[in-house]
């Protein structure tokens, strides 16, 4: 089998199959839990690799309305468009995260099964590209799998060492604890990172 593409097609043809078994069909509670937290509402915050966007919608809810969706797939995209139209276009992104571009500061950048579905070789890229799109005190705050998996397609898993070493040169680390919020088949196998800048 030759090497998979995680390509818009690639992505586009699992919500066409709905093999979304990552979707979790509800905020994750440990960002909900951060989002009940935050008490400054005007933070400029990115979800990459939104999906369905409950994270987003949650954002939206709870008045942080300058949340923005992200995500690869135009399915995904139209399927969070249909159940979700209050939210405006303009917050609704639909492309590949690495071509954003810099002058897009972000306060908070939020994780959510995006790291874990991307290829082994773009996870320095997604450590520099995070850094770029952050402001001088930006955070990037959520959840990175605690477990490694046995398979050719995402997700990909990895544990605290892995990433401390990945993200070290650019960020400072707040928190890397096993999470306490998980979902109860992902209970002990999440991590619940905050992590700053480094300028």
């Amino acid at each position: 089998m030759g090497k998979i593409k995680l390509n818009q097609s690639y992505w586009n043809r699992r919500y066409e199959n709905n093999q979304t078994g990552w979707d979790i069909g509800k905020i994750s509670p440990a960002i909900e839990l951060w989002f009940n937290k935050q008490e400054k509402k005007d933070l400029k915050i990115l979800i990459p690799g939104s999906g369905y966007g409950h994270e987003v919608a949650y954002a939206h809810k709870m008045g942080f309305y300058n949340t923005f969706y992200l995500d690869l797939s135009p399915l995904a995209a139209k399927h969070f468009r249909e159940n979700h139209p209050q939210i405006p276009e303009e917050n609704i992104l639909i492309g590949d995260f690495f071509s954003l571009k810099k002058n897009n500061f972000f306060d908070v950048i939020i994780e959510q099964t995006f790291f874990c579905a991307l290829s082994l070789s773009s996870r320095s890229l997604y450590v520099n590209k995070t850094h770029e799109l952050l402001n001088e005190s930006g955070i990037l705050i959520g959840l990175l799998f605690n477990i490694t998996f046995d398979g050719d397609e995402p997700p990909y898993g990895g544990d605290s060492k892995l990433y401390k070493k990945l993200f070290e040169d650019k960020y400072h680390f707040i928190e890397m604890d096993i999470s306490t919020n998980s979902i109860p088949p992902r209970q002990g196998s999440e991590l619940w990172v905050e992590m700053k800048k480094k300028n």
